[in-house]
């Protein structure tokens, strides 16, 4: 066991090694009792979040019952991610020499309250919001929310897919197919913030052109000692940044887009301006 600690001194969290065989040995269920087992052994009354490693090993269902067993939350990013899409997107179209505020951004709803922090966060920024989900009545309630709290009006609609392609940003929450890749106009820009990335493999199945960034990456050797055993590589994911108290965009890096990694000026030069009419 390590223990991880910020630039204060002050711990942060323990690193564990549950298994001294490889996991790959080991059936699923086993492998999950193991991660249980072992957070129990190793948690504190201070204990509040779990960070897996390689949480690409594991389904949704197998998150909610390891929350269920332990009654701990699995950091899975989308907070972080939720925190910095603002940001991101307006560095985004500066360098593009254009503005968010003129973009027409459309957010996939996961009926939870990450929708509604998502839109908070972008109220200050955009113009043009549109909301879609299964939920009409909790999407209508957090509507009329964010306008008494922002000002922003938000046009909610469930047939989404007839005007698609006005769309130049979209944003999905929802772990449910719940728009037609085939009408998305050709240089939009997609957010897939479902854990089981499945706006990312339609895509890649219907329309790989289509620009899909899966995560944000991080730099964080100021933020934690012990970085050789927090992460293998020179920047973290949001999941692991999601443990930090303090965000700053200067921590922000990259994008992760079909599994390659690049900076948003590498982005743009390499996948942005090869596009026709961007």
């Amino acid at each position: 066991m390590t223990n991880f600690t910020d630039s204060n001194g002050k711990v942060i969290g323990k690193g564990i090694g549950i298994f001294t065989v490889d996991y790959k040995e080991l059936s699923k269920s086993k492998y999950i009792e193991g991660i249980i087992e072992g957070v129990e052994k190793f948690r504190t009354n201070e204990s509040r979040n779990i960070i897996f490693d390689n949480l690409d090993l594991l389904e949704l269902k197998d998150i909610k019952y390891i929350e269920n067993k332990t009654k701990l939350r699995v950091l899975d990013g989308k907070k972080t991610m939720i925190y910095f899409i603002p940001n991101v997107l307006k560095e985004f179209y500066s360098r593009l020499e254009s503005k968010l505020t003129d973009k027409e951004i459309l957010i996939i709803s996961d009926d939870s309250f990450l929708t509604y922090d998502l839109i908070r966060n972008l109220s200050g920024e955009v113009r043009f919001l549109t909301v879609t989900g299964e939920d009409e009545k909790w999407i209508e309630d957090i509507s009329y929310k964010i306008y008494d709290t922002t000002g922003l009006s938000i046009f909610y609609t469930k047939n989404i897919d007839r005007i698609l392609k006005k769309y130049d940003i979209i944003i999905n929450l929802s772990e449910y197919i719940l728009v037609n890749i085939d009408k998305l106009r050709g240089n939009v820009i997609v957010f897939d913030l479902s854990f089981e990335n499945v706006l990312t493999q339609e895509a890649k199945k219907i329309n790989s052109k289509i620009l899909v960034v899966e995560d944000f990456l991080f730099e964080y050797e100021k933020l934690v000692s012990g970085k050789q055993f927090f992460h293998e590589k020179k920047e973290i994911p949001s999941h692991k940044y999601e443990v930090f108290d303090k965000k700053s965009m200067k921590d922000f890096k990259k994008v992760l887009v079909d599994g390659n990694s690049y900076t948003l000026e590498d982005l743009i030069n390499n996948r942005i301006k090869k596009k026709v009419n961007f």
